[in-house]
């Protein structure tokens, strides 16, 4: 019987998944506010928006390291009372109109992250939607200039059973430019005749909602 790793014990206790996830999170914010004060020369909105995609970034990867799209369950609702207040205290907005939103954005988040808390299992269990959706559907990753003999490690160690392909960036073949990639993760859905039905670049809850819409 192979023996269960650090990181499996790690994902099969409730306290240590918990401490994990708050110390991700918590070191995300740390990446976001660095990203906003190192960018002081560029546009505010510009400024928030990598900050945020730092953030993203960083909660996405550990999500993959534990093979658990939920670890970015939380930040839906944990960055958009941080974001607001920071936006409220970089504009100096203190008016009661502005503190009235604010209150009831943190309540919201507070109320939406706590029921997340009280549900959450461990790092071994994950949103059942992920689990469903590959039941209905055919996931392709597609890889954009890693190394073949680092992108198997990889795959291998987080259990990303499904097809990969390695993308020739150089060639003709350059499938980013194909459905005309802007940033990443770029998630295509096409339907089962070859037409594409939608694009979504990053994180975005409609990209979730649009599967729901169409595996029901």
């Amino acid at each position: 019987m192979k023996p269960e790793s650090a990181i499996e014990k790690l994902k099969s206790s409730l306290r240590a998944s918990f401490v994990v996830i708050t110390l991700i999170y918590i070191v995300a914010a740390v990446l976001g506010i660095w990203a906003f004060a190192a960018l002081k020369d560029i546009h505010f909105l510009l400024r928030l928006f990598a900050a945020d995609f730092a953030a993203t970034v960083f909660v996405w990867l550990w999500g993959v390291i534990f093979s658990n799209s939920s670890v970015y369950d939380p930040y839906w609702s944990v960055a958009p009372p941080l974001m607001l207040s920071g936006y409220a205290i970089y504009c100096g907005a203190s008016s009661w109109p502005v503190v009235l939103m604010l209150i009831a954005v943190w309540y919201w988040a507070v109320r939406l992250t706590g029921n997340w808390a009280y549900t959450f299992p461990d790092l071994n269990k994950q949103d059942w939607r992920y689990d469903m959706y590959k039941e209905k559907m055919e996931i392709v990753s597609i890889d954009n200039g890693d190394e073949m003999d680092k992108l198997l490690p990889f795959i291998q160690e987080n259990d990303m059973n499904w097809t990969h392909i390695m993308n020739d960036a150089k060639g003709n073949t350059d499938l980013c430019k194909l459905y005309q990639v802007q940033g990443f993760p770029t998630k295509v859905l096409i339907d089962p005749q070859g037409k594409i039905v939608e694009v979504f670049v990053g994180e975005v809850p409609e990209f979730y909602q649009k599967l729901d819409e169409l595996l029901k």
